[in-house]
């Protein structure tokens, strides 16, 4: 079965989403505040009765390719730092950080009304993955200097 990506049959209504937020809210009461951030082994089971995951699904969407050139060049440029926050996923991570990072494109691929020419030093950035996703919470993405400004405010 072959379904559109985005259709309304795939939101969430609000009641099951309070409904998760409940669940949640209630594990996070009853786990043992000695895990200090470790994966628990017996964690409660409150409803047992949980969503199913790993169903597939063939879906059909519209993918606007991208060019790997045009990502080195900006990364030539700029480097692995993400321009929002600074971060250097190999500072944190070691090797395995090394070549982690998203390039985001200033104006969405897919708001470019078809092919066109990207210039990657002044069209493409380095954001870290957390920074990118947050970028494309809204559309239009959030701009580089807004998601500097939330960093900033969220510091203070």
């Amino acid at each position: 079965m072959v379904r559109p990506f985005n259709s309304a049959s795939d939101s969430m209504p609000t009641l099951r989403s309070a409904l998760i937020d409940t669940i949640v809210v209630l594990l996070t009461i009853t786990r043992d505040v000695t895990t200090n951030g470790e994966i628990q082994e017996d964690i409660p089971d409150p409803t047992a009765e949980w969503e199913l995951e790993g169903a597939s699904a063939v879906i059909a969407c519209r993918k606007y390719e991208r060019s790997r050139f045009n990502r080195q060049l900006c990364l030539n440029f700029y480097g692995y730092r993400c321009l929002a926050c600074g971060l250097l996923l190999a500072e944190k991570y070691g090797k395995a950080g090394e070549s982690v990072v998203h390039v985001h494109h200033l104006l969405p691929v897919s708001m470019m009304g078809g092919e066109g020419i990207v210039n990657p030093l002044k069209d493409l950035v380095p954001l870290c993955p957390n920074c990118h996703n947050v970028a494309h919470g809204r559309k239009p993405p959030f701009t580089l200097e807004e998601l500097r400004t939330f960093i900033a405010t969220a510091e203070n």
